[in-house]
C-alpha cells in the first residue's frame, strides 16, 4: 500500500478525498500497525491504479507446517 501510495506521488488528503473519507482514515490506510480490513486496502489501491490478488497453491510435504 505504502509503495503504491509513494507511486502515486498524491497527499494522503487526496487519497482521503478520493476514498470519501476524513485524512484520518487515509493515514490509518497507509499505517502497516493499524488493522485495515482488506475491503478498505482494495478500494484505497484501486484509487492508486493497483488490484490485490491473493492466491492459493500447493507446497511440498517438506515445507509444510504442522498444525
Amino acid at each position: 500500500m505504502i509503495e503504491a501510495f509513494n507511486e502515486a506521488d498524491i497527499t494522503k488528503t487526496e487519497l482521503a478525498n478520493r476514498l470519501g473519507k476524513k485524512e484520518t482514515e487515509a493515514r490509518r490506510i497507509l499505517d502497516p500497525n493499524y488493522p485495515t480490513k482488506l475491503q478498505t486496502l482494495e478500494q484505497a489501491l484501486a484509487i492508486l491504479g493497483k488490484q490485490v490478488i491473493i492466491s492459493i497453491k500447493t507446497v511440498s510435504a517438506s515445507m509444510r507446517k504442522p498444525i
